[in-house]
């Protein structure tokens, strides 16, 4: 049974809320450059009333939002405290350096701690949005993604990699290793986001 259907009313008519942490993580490098950027800046705009569309159904889940940009660095975005979805605004984003993928999966991993995750909350939501020119050396990235596997929280995530832009690099196996196994297809932002809303039953 889907976690969301089985939640219960407390007493007193008062809705049980539990968190549900959605995380962007943003390539802003240089080859983000013109229409790349830009598609990703108004698709995130666009996305944000789809998403709180998709949770009005569902009070008793209580999204919150936090974004990691990268480049050469992957640093917050919008963060470290994580904004409720009605008070959720995407600042504009430009470009900037290389493309350090492996730093903003360990900026995410570190958040996905047991420490820093409510015990209660559902699976966190993480979405990549890159157009897969990765600077980074691969063992390195392979050893940020082994390092997010082994968290119990990045196990459970739902995960998704999206690639902006008809050229992108994305390499397969690259992009199938971030995101889960259900959702390793290609996507467009916005058809991803109409699905991510909801909290995934952990598996």
């Amino acid at each position: 049974m889907n976690e969301m259907s089985s939640a219960v009313p407390a007493p007193e008519g008062d809705i049980v809320k539990r968190p549900l942490q959605f995380f962007w993580l943003v390539d802003y490098s240089g080859s983000m450059g013109g229409r790349k950027i830009a598609t990703l800046n108004q698709a995130i705009r666009e996305a944000i009333p789809e998403v709180k569309k998709a949770v009005a159904t569902h009070p008793e889940v209580q999204i919150v939002m936090r974004a990691i940009k990268f480049s050469d660095d992957a640093l917050w975005h919008v963060g470290p405290d994580a904004v409720p979805l009605d008070q959720f605004v995407w600042p504009e984003l430009t470009i900037a350096g290389g493309t350090s993928t492996a730093k903003a999966i360990r900026k995410l991993t570190d958040e996905l701690s047991m420490e820093k995750m409510s015990k209660k909350g559902y699976p966190p939501v993480c979405i990549l949005v890159s157009d897969g020119y990765c600077t980074d050396p691969s063992e390195e990235y392979n050893s940020a993604i082994q390092e997010l596997e082994q968290q119990p929280w990045g196990k459970k995530a739902v995960r998704f990699s999206i690639a902006i832009g008809n050229e992108s690099n994305y390499d397969a196996s690259a992009r199938a290793a971030q995101a889960r196994p259900h959702r390793r297809r290609r996507q467009t932002l916005p058809a991803a986001l109409q699905r991510s809303p909801t909290p995934a039953t952990p598996y």
